[in-house]
């Protein structure tokens, strides 16, 4: 798995433990999703889109600092919270994987083919 993977499975995965831990204002942030897409689809297309997608591509996956920053900083969150053990075990553990992600993608070499 190289850096770019890693990374991008890693964003993946904190995106995933956020997602669960407000998974009861899911459907809030999907009708938000959905009407901003409807607000701003035409706006990104041909040019425009192609100037979106370069920017995207240089913002996406974070750099390495960040994820590690950003997982750090949900997981403390996610350990202080006063809910149950049961609610907190799976973004917990997500992010979990998402740091080993990070660290050991970036240790392990993969042969050039």
């Amino acid at each position: 798995m190289t850096r770019l993977t890693a990374a991008h499975s890693a964003g993946i995965l904190v995106i995933l433990a956020a997602a669960f831990w407000w998974h009861a204002w899911m459907p809030a942030v999907a009708v938000l999703a959905f009407v901003g897409w409807v607000l701003i689809h035409r706006r990104y297309q041909g040019v425009r889109r192609e100037a979106f997608m370069r920017f995207r591509r240089r913002i996406w996956p974070a750099p390495r600092l960040v994820l590690i920053a950003l997982i750090i900083a949900s997981m403390a969150v996610y350990l202080t919270a006063t809910v149950a053990v049961e609610a907190r075990v799976l973004p917990i553990a997500l992010n979990l994987v998402a740091m080993g992600l990070i660290v050991l993608g970036s240790w392990r070499r993969v042969p050039e083919s």
